[in-house]
């Protein structure tokens, strides 16, 4: 499963982004093993994150080259951690 998701990032190039789970060791393993082409994004709910995005405390953090802003988790209108997670993807698109 992991190896297919991954063959789509073969089809991408500089200008492209590429969101993914910085929780996941399989992404994780995938990231050592392949070089990435597109834009990474990494995303993730337990650790603050130098780039990308993350859950610190009641806060939605997000890290780029050229913003930093944060987002109360309050804002987030579904509770839960998956809901959590969407609405960090959503909003780093």
């Amino acid at each position: 499963y992991i190896a297919a998701k991954w063959r789509i990032t073969r089809n991408m190039d500089r200008n492209d982004h590429f969101i993914y789970n910085q929780d996941d060791p399989h992404i994780m393993d995938c990231l050592q093993q392949h070089p990435l082409i597109p834009q990474p994004h990494p995303i993730s709910l337990t650790q603050a994150l130098a780039h990308g995005a993350y859950l610190q405390a009641s806060d939605l953090c997000f890290i780029g080259n050229n913003y930093s802003f944060q987002i109360p988790t309050q804002a987030v209108p579904a509770p839960g951690k998956h809901n959590t997670f969407n609405t960090i993807v959503a909003i780093s698109v």
